[in-house]
């Protein structure tokens, strides 16, 4: 009996049914890392399988990073950073409509567009999906024009957030936010310290997304960025009021 022959024995009497048996299998496989299958072949297990599929599916994730790459045009969004907007125009419309800001509607013609850096996310949310179902994000921002779009800044102070959640050494006047990073229930708007901004009006906020064909091709760009009109100046303690900007303004 073959090693997938006796996996798939054991799948069915676990799961309870060959269909979900198929399922767990191909989750399984997808699972699989280099190390695995060589795991695996140690074994004396045939990975020839293995190691085409896991090759696909490499070659399939890098052409759609790449396709998303060559759909970025954010240049596309300086036609509308200048305020205040006409409130009829398509812009505001599509932007209202995307996001359902109801009493928000108001603010969108006088809202500054910022670069919004995802810090950290929903791990659905960085492969293609159209499924329904709030979920969130962590963003990175600053409100002050030398950085707002600076993506080089946002890469590297992202970086930083994301080493300092990591250590055990974290400064004095960051604890509290990177306490609050590393709750994944919580919601929170930190004005970020001399530690982290290097000077900037830097702000790092967690969002909830309704649904994830907001996003452009329906999942984060390769790049992280995507572009937030800012309601409201951020308040320290208080939930962020931003808001999405449809990405037919920032894509080809």
């Amino acid at each position: 009996m073959g090693f997938l022959e006796s996996l798939g024995k054991w799948m069915v009497k676990l799961t309870g049914g060959q269909g979900q048996m198929n399922k767990s299998i191909a989750d399984w496989e997808a699972s699989l890392t280099p190390d695995a299958i060589d795991d695996l072949e140690r074994q004396g297990i045939d990975v020839t399988e293995y190691r085409r599929k896991y090759a696909e599916r490499v070659a399939a994730e890098e052409a759609l990073l790449q396709s998303a790459m060559d759909a970025l045009d954010y240049a596309k969004l300086d036609a509308y950073k200048a305020v205040p907007r006409d409130p009829e125009s398509e812009f505001v419309k599509d932007t209202i409509a995307l996001d359902n800001l109801g009493g928000y509607k108001k603010y969108v013609p006088e809202s500054p567009i910022v670069y919004g850096r995802v810090v950290q996310a929903h791990s659905g949310l960085w492969k293609p999906s159209t499924e329904k179902g709030a979920t969130g994000i962590v963003f990175l921002f600053a409100m002050d024009e030398q950085h707002m779009y600076d993506e080089q800044w946002l890469a590297e102070t992202s970086e930083k957030i994301s080493d300092m959640k990591e250590s055990d050494d974290v400064p004095k006047d960051c604890k509290k936010f990177i306490n609050d990073l590393r709750d994944h229930q919580s919601y929170f708007c930190h004005k970020l310290s001399d530690s982290l901004s290097g000077g900037a009006d830097a702000w790092c906020v967690t969002f909830k997304l309704e649904k994830q064909t907001s996003l452009p091709l329906n999942f984060i760009p390769p790049t992280k960025i995507l572009p937030l009109l800012i309601l409201e100046y951020p308040k320290q303690g208080y939930i962020a009021s931003l808001a999405l900007i449809p990405a037919k303004y920032y894509t080809k």
